[in-house]
């Protein structure tokens, strides 16, 4: 084993250590100073001992690349598939744009944020209800969020802690986007 250690600055500056001498944590981030791993340090470095075209991204081939997808330490929520979009029931004559664009939907992460998307027209805007998001979907309180409606004009989604969705709009209701909603389930 190859190393130097800077004891002023508890920093190992230079070398080679095999992985079968190092002890688990012994190392951080803070102890490796910038610069000192390069391209051609990582060639030999993957976790499962083969040798891979260097990438600080995949440390390991295949199924065993240290990613968050492939990593077995990332467990729970961070580890967890995104749910299927559920279709809303759209109410008072709102309709999804084409197929061409997102139809309604919303799904709620393992983080329990609520997503919303999709690309609707020709509804009754101001206070008549577009959809309602069933219990567990809902906003702790009453919320507003920025949209877009025909033609390129600002307006607003509301969503009400009884679910109700509803567009209050400054244009046309030729189309109005709901893309990019995101709030925390109550």
């Amino acid at each position: 084993m190859q190393i130097y250690y800077e004891p002023t600055t508890g920093l190992y500056l230079s070398g080679t250590i095999a992985g079968t001498e190092l002890a688990d944590g012994a190392v951080t981030s803070a102890k490796i100073l910038d610069g000192t791993i390069v391209h051609g340090d990582v060639a030999t470095a993957n976790k499962d001992g083969t040798a891979a075209t260097p990438s600080m991204r995949t440390l390991g081939t295949g199924a065993t690349q240290a990613c968050a997808g492939n990593d077995s330490r990332v467990t729970g929520a961070a580890a967890a598939a995104q749910p299927a979009w559920t279709a809303p029931s759209l109410l008072n004559s709102w309709v999804n744009y084409s197929a061409a664009y997102s139809a309604a939907g919303y799904f709620k992460d393992a983080l329990g944020i609520v997503h919303i998307r999709g690309l609707v027209k020709s509804g009754t805007s101001g206070t008549a209800v577009m959809f309602t998001l069933p219990v567990g979907y809902r906003p702790e309180y009453q919320s507003i969020f920025p949209a877009s409606m025909n033609p390129d004009v600002f307006s607003e989604i509301q969503i009400t802690t009884g679910g109700n969705v509803f567009a209050n709009p400054t244009g046309s209701t030729t189309w109005t986007c709901l893309d990019g909603i995101t709030f925390r389930a109550a």
